[in-house]
């Protein structure tokens, strides 16, 4: 049997799709659902946008008034003082926190792109519906060019939403320079640090989220080798095609499990 390949992502996508499938048999118009899809991700941007500004909050403390002992600000003469390790594990955790946002806006975007291409109109543009419902803010200086009668001889709109895009992927270097920056500091606290301290602890603990945060962004998105479900194909799907205990293969996949489990 041949092996399939497909990323979480996609299939958390694909199980998405399939509950608006099931809205949509409710009643529910297109409308309602494509501007609850824009609604969502307004909401996930704002989210995200919240937390790099925590970060980067964290960041300049740490920066201005840290070293690999502490944290100390001074504030009209009152002095206070905390671990630098409990900082960074925090701002770790926000970090894990925004690779985990993002992909989700990055997740509800394409699925409101493709469910914006369910409506076959001349010259209508997803985006411009948007925008009329207060959503997609950016769309009349998107470059791309819904018009069937002329094309750019020069490709100037595919040029620019490579630009635009180029710009877009630029916010991850922030984060990439962020994440960094917390594993050089909790690596310098766990070496510089007396063994067994509570500040040492948080530290490795920061630099274990680090790197789970790689791990989830990569192994989420990376096609993985995937095994037929047999028993949930044909007991959950195709059986469910005929009435009950009709199916014409019933007597097969019995028969089939029970040499399986032998």
């Amino acid at each position: 049997m041949r092996t399939k390949w497909i990323s979480i992502r996609r299939l958390k996508e694909h199980e998405f799709q399939t509950t608006l499938k099931y809205i949509r048999e409710t009643g529910e118009s297109w409308h309602n659902v494509y501007v609850r899809l824009g609604q969502l991700q307004s909401d996930v941007t704002k989210k995200v946008v919240k937390l790099l500004t925590t970060v980067l909050v964290f960041y300049l403390i740490l920066i201005s008034f840290a070293d690999t002992d502490k944290v100390v600000v001074t504030f009209y003469g009152v002095t206070a003082s905390v671990p630098t390790g409990y900082v960074t594990v925090t701002a770790s955790l926000f970090l894990f926190l925004i690779a985990q946002h993002f992909q989700s806006f990055w997740m509800v975007m394409q699925i409101r792109v493709r469910e914006g291409l369910r409506v076959k109109l001349p010259g209508f543009s997803m985006n411009s519906y948007g925008f009329y419902h207060d959503q997609d803010e950016m769309a009349l200086v998107t470059p791309v060019v819904l018009n069937n009668f002329v094309n750019p001889r020069f490709g100037v709109p595919t040029v620019l939403s490579f630009l635009s895009l180029s710009v877009f992927f630029a916010v991850a270097f922030p984060f990439f320079g962020m994440w960094y920056y917390l594993a050089d500091l909790q690596f310098h606290i766990l070496v510089s640090e007396p063994v067994g301290t509570l500040s040492q602890a948080a530290s490795a603990f920061g630099l274990f989220t680090l790197f789970v945060t790689i791990a989830f962004l990569f192994l989420f998105n990376v096609p993985l080798p995937m095994a037929r479900n047999s028993f949930a194909i044909r007991w959950g799907f195709l059986s469910r095609l005929y009435p009950v205990g009709q199916h014409p293969q019933i007597k097969t996949w019995l028969e089939s499990e029970k040499t399986h489990k032998k």
